[in-house]
């Protein structure tokens, strides 16, 4: 029976340094106020973010509790909240990595939550708009860093379950929105005990009768260090690709975007002795090909960049990225038309004494919403519980 049916019932070498960065602070490009999201006076961290009617949703994991906690919170269209905080898990586990995904009516969420004695938990859950919980399912007791996409009256989940000998897998399934299983869980690629990151596109030109889904991560496989792999996945055939090539450095955290026969891939990588933010844009068939497009070089710089995210928006492909060469790690910006050539200069978003965490990128009218946690520690502590964190909105156009 189709899916369908079944279901109706996340430069170049020598480029611009960072000391010509900061004077292009939102130079060149119309930027909102920033908006802040989150009312903890604790810790809010892992932001994530979901176009829904209207506006947004956000959802992020929050210590006001004494431990991690998942929230959520809808916001306009100018990323005003909306409506109050809703803390989404109320358990006694730790609740981390929150990643949310429209549905038609309401919003879905996957994350994992870590037991006192470290036991993983990869969970998924659908919400009405207002927060009342729908259903929440455990879709592993092993798994750990669960995504969750969303596409018209269908789920896609995916996370990593630790396996032994040091070895790990990723794991999918397809679910109904009201929680019915369309296609069982099974493992679909090789993945390692150093990966730590998943993230997915539902590829918009696939037939709704049998959905497709990309998804990458990085993956110490056969190879000297982590290198970048892609599975293309759909109700039948599973396919995996190395995207980079095994040369002992280290190629890490990778996102990607469809759009219109274009493909936007995007990690941060070791292969010049200092992690630096690449981008590959071209045909998606070449992906799948073992000869993906040529990659470029977005950042030369003495500090660390990271945390690289990517969405498109029509004809451009929007990039944003952390760097902390100014001391604190701030977050930069740059777009991309479909060919891969740039429509922008690289703008910062960030100039604040606090430390600018990873920060998720979503369309929006006219231009892209970022979203990201603001933790208020020192240089060199840029994630954790033990200070105050916020997380923050704003509008790029």
């Amino acid at each position: 029976m189709a899916l369908e049916a079944r279901a109706a019932g996340r430069p170049v070498k020598g480029g611009l340094l960072i000391a010509a960065w900061s004077a292009l602070l939102l130079v060149g490009c119309a930027a909102s106020p920033e908006v802040h999201v989150s009312e903890t006076p604790a810790g809010a961290f892992e932001a994530s973010l979901a176009p829904i009617q209207n506006g947004f949703v956000a959802a992020w994991y929050d210590t006001r509790s004494g431990h991690g906690e998942i929230y959520a919170r809808r916001l306009g269209a100018d990323g005003k909240p909306v409506a109050p905080e809703r803390r989404l898990t109320t358990g006694t586990a730790d609740a981390f990595e929150a990643d949310v995904a429209p549905l038609r009516d309401g919003f879905a969420v996957g994350w994992y939550e870590k037991s006192r004695n470290g036991g993983l938990t990869a969970k998924i859950g659908a919400w009405s708009p207002d927060g009342t919980s729908r259903w929440v399912q455990t879709l592993s007791t092993r798994g750990r860093n669960t995504l969750v996409r969303t596409s018209g009256g269908l789920v896609f989940a995916a996370w990593i379950e630790d396996e032994p000998d040091d070895r790990a897998g990723v794991w999918v399934t397809w679910r109904r929105t009201d929680n019915v299983e369309l296609i069982p869980p099974r493992r679909v690629a090789e993945a390692s005990s150093v990966t730590w990151n998943l993230n997915a596109v539902i590829d918009p030109d696939a037939s709704p009768g049998n959905p497709r889904a990309w998804m990458v991560f990085d993956a110490k496989v056969n190879t000297r260090a982590e290198e970048i792999f892609l599975v293309e996945t759909t109700e039948d055939v599973d396919r995996v690709v190395r995207i980079t090539p095994d040369d002992g450095a280290r190629s890490k955290y990778p996102d990607v975007a469809l759009s219109q026969g274009r493909a936007a891939l995007t990690w941060f990588d070791m292969k010049d002795g200092n992690e630096e933010v690449y981008l590959m844009i071209g045909e998606r068939s070449a992906y799948l090909s073992g000869r993906p497009p040529a990659w470029k070089r977005i950042t030369s710089t003495s500090g660390h960049s990271i945390g690289a995210y990517i969405a498109w928006n029509g004809t451009r492909f929007g990039l944003v990225w952390c760097d902390n060469t100014p001391g604190n790690q701030e977050i930069y910006f740059q777009s991309f038309d479909r060919d891969g050539s740039t429509n922008s200069d690289v703008q910062r978003v960030t100039s604040t004494p606090a430390q600018s965490g990873i920060p998720a990128i979503k369309p929006a009218p006219g231009g892209f919403a970022l979203l990201w946690n603001e933790y208020e520690a020192p240089p060199g502590d840029s994630h954790g519980t033990n200070h105050a964190s916020h997380v923050v909105f704003r509008l790029i156009r």
